[in-house]
């Protein structure tokens, strides 16, 4: 019986080569890059734009983290320890943000509360109230800590939920 040979190399192995090698070409490039000299714009990156960018990311975090944790542990022990009508709707409701990326809810709260939003067209349309603006302004920090809590805090409701259910109620 004669032995079959089998080669490893083909045109699929190739082209899958070749893929890898395109997707891993900025992975490279970065890689590279890391042991250059800075570019000539890096003094003004570093003494201009870092410091604020530094501090808006601890701001972020700070007021993300505080009202994630605020929401969600609040939310949590409400729904796990009282007794109240709809409750089993608002296990499941407090949850549904999990649904809805963060760029997703900012993309919608900006459509809603614009001037040509369905809000201020009711307002307009109905009461005849205008604003200048938009009604609540979340193109900032407060707006985009605002966003970012309320897409976060499900995963800390989720697992304090957990907990709480868990624990004794005389605790």
């Amino acid at each position: 019986m004669a032995k079959k040979t089998t080669y490893w190399w083909n045109k699929w192995t190739g082209g899958a080569i070749v893929i890898l090698l395109l997707v891993l070409t900025p992975i490279f490039t970065i890689l590279v890059k890391l042991f250059d000299k800075p570019g000539e714009h890096w003094g003004h990156i570093v003494t201009n734009l870092l410091p604020s960018y530094f501090s808006n990311s601890l701001i972020l975090l700070l007021g993300v983290g505080f009202f994630t944790f605020l929401i969600g542990v609040s939310m949590a022990w409400l729904v796990s320890i009282y007794e109240f009508p709809g409750r089993t709707y608002f296990e499941w409701l407090l949850i549904l943000p999990l649904a809805f990326p963060a760029y997703m809810m900012g993309y919608s709260y900006v459509g809603i509360l614009e001037y040509t939003g369905p809000i201020q067209a009711f307002l307009r349309n109905s009461f005849d109230i205008t604003f200048r603006g938009p009604i609540l302004d979340i193109m900032n920090m407060p707006g985009a800590i605002f966003i970012l809590s309320i897409s976060l805090f499900p995963y800390v409701y989720v697992i304090c939920s957990a907990s709480f259910t868990r624990q004794s109620s005389e605790m």
